[in-house]
């Protein structure tokens, strides 16, 4: 890419992710919500193994389950009422908009459409606008292709590798847990299996899915996927320039200009 679209993705992506408006104001939450619940899940586990060892009255099995499963629902209210929540207050407050709400597309789109304008890659004419937005479209797709050739692990992110991945320790520990417990029916083997795959799929679907949509996307997304939302911004913008109609409703629902001029000044030279 030309040095100005360089400069174009490097805001995007370095200045205009979730994390770097909202997330990063409660960092010290996320830090202490995830030293707390690593710290208690040592704790449970050696409280447990203790506990499994000195009592054989119950099944292991089940209450290794149910301390999980009240492990993970508490996890997850932790993170919503200490770290997205929060998040949420702080956005409103700061930009006078929730980074939850369905505008805040808009109002990144609107913070990309200003900066063109302060670096003049936009101005009055309308000709032009659509000349250089088209530009950097097609350069960005050339861009994206080239970033998806060289991803090797794009079928990681897929959730049913997740899947995969998680039923190689489970077949391994059921098989496991059938020599050890000398199991001699085929029904408690099922009721075993089951319990298991229900256990794999809270785990993706309330778990990691939740935790990687609202946060880890915005740490870890694939370069090629920042491409895609810029590209798409861009032609957002292209067509809210089109609709002078459509860009002054767009403004007045989502934002002060004042406030998107701060953030442009905050993180440009």
């Amino acid at each position: 890419m030309f040095d100005f679209e360089s400069e174009l993705f490097d805001f995007y992506s370095k200045k205009l992710s979730k994390w770097d408006l909202v997330y990063k104001y409660v960092l010290r939450n996320i830090i202490i919500v995830f030293t707390i619940f690593i710290f208690i899940a040592f704790l449970v586990i050696l409280c447990l193994n203790a506990f499994v060892e000195n009592d054989m009255v119950f099944d292991s099995f089940y209450i290794y389950y149910i301390c999980f499963f009240i492990y993970m629902i508490s996890f997850m209210l932790c993170m919503y009422y200490f770290v997205v929540k929060p998040a949420i207050l702080i956005s409103i407050n700061k930009y006078n908009i929730s980074f939850k709400s369905k505008n805040w597309q808009a109002f990144i789109c609107l913070i990309i459409q200003s900066y063109l304008f302060k670096k003049k890659l936009l101005n009055n004419d309308s000709k032009f606008n659509e000349e250089s937005l088209q530009f950097l479209i097609q350069v960005l797709k050339e861009r994206k292709e080239e970033t998806e050739k060289l991803n090797v692990l794009k079928l990681l992110s897929s959730y049913g590798s997740l899947f995969f991945l998680f039923t190689i320790p489970v077949w391994s520990g059921f098989n496991s847990w059938v020599y050890n417990n000398e199991i001699k029916t085929s029904t408690e083997a099922i009721q075993y299996l089951l319990m298991m795959a229900f256990l794999i799929f809270m785990s993706v679907f309330f778990i990691w899915m939740p935790l990687k949509k609202n946060l880890l996307e915005e740490l870890f997304s694939k370069k090629s996927t920042k491409i895609s939302h810029l590209i798409k911004s861009l032609e957002n913008i292209n067509f809210s320039l089109k609709n002078s109609c459509h860009n002054k409703s767009e403004k007045r629902c989502v934002i002060k200009q004042s406030t998107i001029d701060f953030i442009i000044k905050e993180n440009i030279n």
